[in-house]
């Protein structure tokens, strides 16, 4: 996914800080589409059951970035608490989940916005919801 399309913000100055609070071996971290924040926006998804949104059909369905990893370029780090990775709202992103009983995989993410971040209302329905 990538988290613009989740939030009525429109802007290229959107940024996601992903902190990690525990260590994160590169087979669980977060992985990134190389160059994905220049293609668009996509529908965005229910995580839970993965259909589009309701009223984002004028949006194009997100890629399989899963079904198909070698067609992408794929960038991800291993990390440890006090790292941070900064990235676009528009960067297609996404990790593994983690079923590890003995490993944790806590984060704390924040969200970022410059000068050109502007309200943009969603025919969908936002994350968080807002209703002023």
């Amino acid at each position: 996914h990538h988290d613009q399309p989740y939030y009525p913000i429109d802007g290229d100055q959107l940024l996601s800080l992903w902190f990690p609070v525990d260590p994160v071996p590169l087979d669980a971290t977060l992985l990134f589409v190389r160059g994905s924040h220049r293609h668009g926006y996509y529908a965005p998804r229910k995580f839970e059951t993965q259909r589009n949104y309701d009223g984002s059909d004028e949006l194009p369905t997100m890629p399989a970035i899963a079904d198909a990893p070698h067609e992408h370029e794929l960038l991800g780090w291993q990390l440890q608490p006090g790292d941070c990775v900064l990235f676009s709202g528009k960067t297609l992103h996404g990790a593994v989940g983690n079923a590890s009983e003995r490993r944790s995989r806590r984060v704390l993410t924040t969200r970022w916005m410059g000068d050109d971040a502007r309200f943009a209302p969603r025919r969908w329905e936002i994350s968080p919801p807002y209703t002023g």
